[in-house]
């Protein structure tokens, strides 16, 4: 599989995450049949703006909806864009926690989603189940 198409089909993956719910990076890669690259989901998210490929881009794929495993947001070098994804989880009705901030804080990290309360785990993608109907 090329790089584009990889991409291809983790945006595709991320747009069919419903409103209102999260899932996380492995999560993600275990759908589009990659179970051992939820680093590389991270990655084309944090690409999302960067690396063209239409007709997918930050407005369009709900990057905010993918945590880590743990249902924290992930550590960023910017903190700010750790805020803006609680932010826009917080828009859809999702409850995030805040971050605990001390003085050994590094890296980011804004805040935590209750995974069983917002968690979605579909065996299979919504798309791949219209896919299968008869």
């Amino acid at each position: 599989m090329s790089r584009q198409e990889f991409l291809h089909d983790v945006y595709s993956a991320v747009q069919q995450v419903p409103e209102g719910k999260v899932t996380t990076y492995g999560h993600i890669a275990r759908l589009i049949q990659f179970p051992r690259h939820a680093r590389h989901v991270g990655n084309a998210l944090n690409r999302l703006g960067f690396v063209p490929l239409p007709p997918f881009h930050s407005q369009n794929v709900p990057w905010q909806r993918i945590v880590a495993s743990n249902g924290n947001i992930s550590p960023r070098d910017n903190i700010e864009s750790c805020y803006l994804q609680a932010d826009l989880l917080r828009e859809e009705g999702v409850i995030v926690a805040e971050p605990t901030i001390g003085p050994e804080f590094v890296g980011g990290g804004g805040g935590k989603v209750d995974l069983a309360v917002f968690g979605w785990f579909p065996d299979r993608l919504p798309s791949e189940e219209q896919d299968a109907s008869p």
